[in-house]
């Protein structure tokens, strides 16, 4: 079952800008996953996080878009 998206507050979306920026060259699939989907959905595929609530990246690139 997919978590549910709760939108980010303030605090938590700016530290997503900042690390999703600084990865916007990485080419690793497991790690552009991570920042699309957030933490908890890539742990279930055995992937590592890097600290992103679910769905960070989607309602990153709909708020800079």
């Amino acid at each position: 079952r997919l978590p549910q998206w709760q939108p980010m507050d303030a605090e938590t979306r700016d530290y997503a800008i900042d690390l999703i920026a600084a990865g916007l060259a990485e080419t690793n699939p497991n790690r552009i996953a991570a920042c699309l989907y957030g933490d908890e959905i890539v742990a279930e595929q055995g992937h590592e996080g890097i600290g992103l609530p679910p769905y960070a990246g989607f309602e990153v690139a709909s708020e800079v878009a």
